[in-house]
């Protein structure tokens, strides 16, 4: 869920400018050295990325390039009418910029290590909802009982996720 874009949570048609997000995501973690909105809870991080942009990367890094700055707010807009409309325009952005900063290094925040992380998303019918949710629980059984931290969140009713204990 750290890198899906608003529309694709929600179950809206996707296209070129959902990966573009994703790039942006992508790339702010690459430079800060953090997911946007770190290990919060998942209905935080599913709501931040549907109603914000992703943040601005220079409030953890300062001094990095205006250029690669001002392509991750575009690129992570909320909206995907407010990002960049196709591939080849991020790729206009993003090719001088490779090469203006080809033999600059800037100093990036030391990386927090962090356990593997795997996402399941999984949907179904309103009358499959029982069936999910007995799947769901035997799921968190297993994998506490293996040891394994369990992180669920339900995304029903037009985009309202709440985290279920």
């Amino acid at each position: 869920m750290h890198y899906n874009a608003p529309e694709q949570i929600l179950g809206d048609p996707v296209d070129p400018r959902t990966d573009i997000y994703s790039l942006a995501v992508l790339a702010y973690e690459m430079i800060t050295g953090q997911k946007p909105y770190g290990d919060a809870p998942l209905a935080h991080i599913i709501k931040m990325h549907r109603l914000h942009d992703v943040p601005d990367p220079a409030a953890v890094l300062p001094e990095i390039p205006e250029a690669l700055q001002k392509f991750i707010c575009k690129a992570g807009r909320c909206n995907p009418e407010d990002r960049y409309q196709d591939t080849a325009e991020a790729m206009a952005r993003l090719l001088p910029l490779a090469r203006e900063t080809e033999n600059k290094a800037w100093s990036q925040p030391e990386r927090k290590t962090s356990a593997e992380t795997a996402v399941i998303q999984l949907s179904c019918k309103q009358e499959q909802k029982d069936q999910l949710f007995g799947l769901i629980k035997e799921l968190r059984q297993k994998a506490e009982a293996a040891g394994i931290h369990c992180r669920i969140a339900i995304n029903e009713n037009a985009g309202k996720v709440s985290d279920v204990p």
